[in-house]
């Protein structure tokens, strides 16, 4: 498994830090950072599935994993269908939505969860009002990118920018 140096540079970034530690509802300010393995993915391949990276029966029972958040880099352009989606707000409904999974005799007890079409239907949906969304989904980058080196500079920047905006935002929901 390798981690990048930008991977490490990027979790040592106090902006970064911050982001996280507000970010979360109880703000707690000793984090502990794991680097995650690096991907790289063409066109066509099979490596994305819905999932949550937590123990849900354990998360309700203890609130274990419950604060934990998961952050990304991406330096490639994402496409709808092609992109790291979440459930927003989720977490508010998860016991209620194990519940229904439990009388489906769906539920698993291990610490990330392939979440199928079966699992989360469209009741779902209608009952909790989420759908799976891409909130960094990043579309100019085929721009950005090209012959010259600023390209790259405005990426950053521009990416830099989105994560504040969403920081922010869930910064100003918690208050």
């Amino acid at each position: 498994m390798y981690h990048s140096i930008g991977q490490q540079l990027m979790h040592q970034d106090p902006v970064y830090y911050l982001w996280y530690m507000l970010t979360r509802s109880n703000h707690a300010w000793k984090l502990i950072s794991y680097l995650y393995y690096i991907k790289y993915a063409k066109p066509g391949d099979k490596t994305g599935f819905h999932h949550i990276n937590v123990n849900v029966p354990d998360a309700i029972t203890t609130g274990r994993g419950i604060n934990i958040i998961q952050g990304f880099l991406t330096l490639t352009a994402e496409e709808p269908g092609d992109c790291t989606e979440i459930l927003p707000e989720m977490h508010n409904y998860l016991e209620n939505w194990w519940g229904l999974v439990k009388e489906q005799d769906l539920s698993t007890n291990g610490y990330v969860h392939h979440i199928k079409n079966t699992i989360y239907t469209k009741d779902d949906k209608r009952k909790f009002g989420i759908k799976w969304n891409n909130p960094m989904m990043i579309e100019e980058l085929d721009t950005l990118f090209g012959p010259e080196e600023k390209k790259a500079q405005n990426f950053i920047n521009n990416w830099y920018l989105k994560a504040t905006q969403i920081a922010l935002d869930a910064i100003i929901k918690t208050y």
